[in-house]
């Protein structure tokens, strides 16, 4: 395992509410990626899943995810 695999693992064991905010990189990597994030979720293990994509690999994988499409000059609060 890779020292920034292992390093992910461990950010997903600590945190209380791990979230997935995914883009173009991760169509490049299609179903290993996608499949990897629909597991976190069946495991229970995201709390949230944003995407800026819109090829809609995330819902065929299984992943319920909210898409955003848009400018964020500030945080939401």
């Amino acid at each position: 395992m890779s020292d920034d695999l292992r390093r992910l693992a461990e950010l997903f064991h600590r945190a209380r509410r791990p979230v997935a905010f995914t883009g173009a990189g991760v169509s490049t990597e299609s179903d290993a990626a996608h499949l990897a994030l629909a597991g976190l979720h069946r495991l229970e293990r995201l709390d949230c899943r944003i995407t800026q994509n819109i090829d809609d690999l995330h819902q065929r994988a299984g992943l319920p995810a909210d898409e955003v499409h848009a400018w964020l000059r500030r945080p939401i609060s």
